[in-house]
């Protein structure tokens, strides 16, 4: 357990590479979402890594039917 001021937090604002990287130097897998004090949500290592993936998979196919 950490206690509450020393969890590392991100804004809903806040982008995915500045979240991966404050995931990276704290060595954390996820960071809670806090909205004026607020949780909202809870961002993980494996959904920014999934949606890289889905990112990379659906700009190959948009490319490729482009090329028709």
């Amino acid at each position: 357990m950490v206690p509450a001021d020393q969890v590392v937090v991100v804004a809903p604002d806040a982008t995915v590479l500045d979240a991966m990287k404050l995931m990276q130097q704290h060595d954390i897998h996820q960071v809670p979402v806090l909205e004026h004090g607020r949780l909202v949500g809870l961002l993980t290592r494996a959904d920014v890594l999934r949606q890289l993936e889905l990112r990379a998979l659906f700009a190959g196919l948009a490319g490729g039917a482009n090329r028709r």
